[in-house]
């Protein structure tokens, strides 16, 4: 999974094991993802679940 937008919906996803050869952007968007408050990570996870 190269694509940014993948790694953040499999971020979103709770996905517990991601495959990149971006090691350094997944680090970033992880990071990104974690600041974020639970009601903020909220709307990205019903766009990608429902």
């Amino acid at each position: 999974m190269n694509n940014p937008r993948q790694m953040l919906r499999m971020l979103a996803l709770a996905a517990d094991v991601l495959i990149t050869d971006y090691s350094k952007e997944i680090v970033e968007i992880r990071e990104q993802w974690l600041a974020l408050l639970s009601i903020e990570q909220t709307a990205p996870r019903l766009r990608y679940v429902l």
